[in-house]
């Protein structure tokens, strides 16, 4: 359990941060609602939202791979692994490295679909 606490600890930070990045971008270029024709905050509004899409489901994976008695280091892994490439996916979309955003959202996607089978799979 301790590394599901990790997890939600250490991903609503990254959610905390990205927001206060969209405030400050806000505040900075005088952008109440929307992004305007600021591509800088355009990102920074998509890295933030992104990073709420795909990060709450999988808590509730790792939370329901944890009931379901698998293997700790497996969830380690899987909730250290997944969280390093949310934070890759965010610095690629704010900063435009197309590539870095590209990787870590595949592989985002690998680990996502991965662990939902796992969950299926411990079920049968």
């Amino acid at each position: 359990m301790q590394s599901f606490n990790l997890f939600v600890g250490s991903s609503c930070l990254l959610i905390v941060i990205l927001a206060l990045n969209v405030s400050r971008l806000r505040y900075k270029e005088r952008i109440a609602h929307g992004h305007g024709e600021s591509k800088k905050l355009r990102n920074a509004i998509v890295a933030h939202s992104n990073a709420l899409e795909h990060l709450i489901p999988f808590a509730l994976i790792l939370y329901v791979l944890i009931a379901q008695n698998t293997s700790q280091t497996l969830v380690q892994t899987l909730a250290i692994s997944f969280l390093v490439l949310r934070i890759v996916h965010a610095l690629g979309v704010t900063r435009f490295i197309f590539r870095a955003w590209q990787v870590s959202s595949g592989l985002s996607y690998a680990l996502t679909i991965f662990s939902s089978c796992l969950i299926l799979y411990n079920w049968l």
